[in-house]
């Protein structure tokens, strides 16, 4: 029974509802019955399904992937720094950009003696 149904019906008379409830109590659903071209033996899906196994069967199984070679360990003729991380990379293009910035406005503003008069504040401290 729907819900519309259901609610029109407690409205109409409570006991109904109650009555038709109790009936549908005692019923159970069934188990789903499997198909029959399926489960039976000598069906097209079952040689189907058998050749699919023997495909499977047949088959040369995949040599296993190599294992990687340990790094080999630094020796002092080679040394490197560790790649940075994209943060970094990043943080440091934008701090660059500002810096181009105001250096670009300086030159603007006050010409090439604007550009040294902003390096000299900048790097050795003269106001």
């Amino acid at each position: 029974m729907g819900r519309a149904a259901g609610a029109a019906l407690t409205l109409a008379a409570p006991e109904a509802r109650v009555a038709s409830r109790a009936a549908h109590a005692g019923r159970r659903r069934r188990a789903p019955v499997p198909d029959p071209r399926v489960t039976a033996p000598g069906s097209a899906a079952a040689r189907q399904r058998e050749q699919i196994e023997q495909i499977k069967a047949a088959r040369t199984p995949k040599p296993p992937a190599p294992e990687p070679a340990a790094p080999a360990a630094p020796s002092s003729a080679s040394w490197s720094l560790p790649a940075a991380p994209a943060a970094v990379g990043t943080g440091s293009g934008f701090l660059l950009g500002v810096f181009a910035w105001a250096l670009g406005l300086a030159y603007l503003q006050g010409g090439p003696a604007g550009v040294r008069k902003f390096l000299a504040a900048k790097f050795l401290n003269k106001t």
